[in-house]
């Protein structure tokens, strides 16, 4: 549904607040669940609206036209958005579901294995790919390949790998850890990022060093996240180790952005990491830390064992 000047303007032709809400309401395309927005699209899927500028370009270029966009100010906009947010039309019954997983092709049942080709639910984000019901680590003989050099054949060390990546694109974000990927240069830690960060669509996933997630005016864009993916972690920096318990304990933390209002929200984004050694952690941090890790090794330089 397209919103037309017309749709937002009072008798002077000046967009109007309550007039712009109105429209985007009448869309039936914008909600309110968790205390964060949520636009939906052509399918079962409800993406994230990001917080500040992002979040505006989003919502204009989806719904408004172009003479429509230019009537509406960026500080109109922001206050339509602050408005939504707590207008109760606005709120969702729609329930997002914890053990489910949406593909391509259907939904998984992620406790009972269950596979149905309909997509009955609404989801967050979809796995892009399909899913094969029947099969096995042996129907991927190049993946396979890469478990054993890359990790060696410690095949416990492989599920531990194949859980973590099943884990960060799961649904479920009341686990009290991060995911660290650590070994050598060229042992295939990037491989694994690269993969995880194709098989969810861009809009879900953020990019912020380890040393980033705390940053004052820096990690706005880790809100509304399915995962953040860094693939060099600075063994010899440092990071806010407080914001980093608040993380992966689900708790309410601080989003932010350079000349825009802050946001408190809960955190939910998974966090995935890979580096060359752990970061370097004062002694008395050291126990609470490592018990937020979820630690995969990569033993082999994959370019020097192919």
């Amino acid at each position: 549904m397209t919103i037309y000047n017309s749709d937002i303007t009072d008798e002077n032709g000046r967009a109007r607040e309550d007039l712009v809400r109105e429209a985007l309401l009448a869309t039936q395309a914008v909600k309110s669940f968790d205390d964060q927005l949520f636009m939906g699209t052509n399918t079962n899927i409800w993406q994230p609206i990001p917080l500040c500028d992002a979040g505006q370009k989003m919502i204009r270029r989806a719904f408004f036209d172009p003479l429509a966009q230019s009537l509406i100010s960026h500080r109109l906009m922001d206050t339509v958005v602050d408005n939504i947010a707590t207008d109760v039309r606005f709120d969702s019954i729609v329930d997002f579901p914890t053990d489910l997983v949406c593909f391509q092709n259907g939904e998984l049942n992620i406790y009972t294995s269950e596979f149905s080709e309909k997509i009955m639910h609404a989801y967050k984000t979809a796995i892009q790919c399909r899913y094969l019901p029947e099969a096995t680590l042996d129907d991927a003989p190049t993946f396979k390949k890469f478990l054993q050099t890359s990790l060696g054949h410690d095949t416990a060390n492989w599920n531990r790998l194949l859980e973590a990546i099943t884990y960060v694109l799961s649904p479920i974000d009341t686990q009290k850890m991060a995911v660290f990927f650590i070994g050598p240069s060229g042992s295939g830690k990037s491989v694994v990022l690269r993969l995880v960060q194709a098989l969810l669509p861009e809009y879900s996933v953020s990019t912020l060093d380890l040393s980033e997630l705390g940053h004052y005016n820096n990690n706005s864009t880790l809100y509304g996240k399915t995962v953040n993916i860094s693939s060099d972690i600075n063994s010899e920096g440092s990071f806010d180790m407080s914001f980093f318990k608040r993380a992966t304990s689900n708790e309410p933390v601080l989003f932010s952005e350079k000349y825009s209002r802050s946001k408190s929200g809960r955190f939910s984004t998974k966090l995935l990491f890979a580096g060359n050694a752990m970061p370097n952690i004062k002694a008395a941090e050291i126990d609470p830390f490592v018990k937020r890790c979820d630690i995969v090794y990569f033993k082999n330089a994959v370019r020097k064992m192919i």
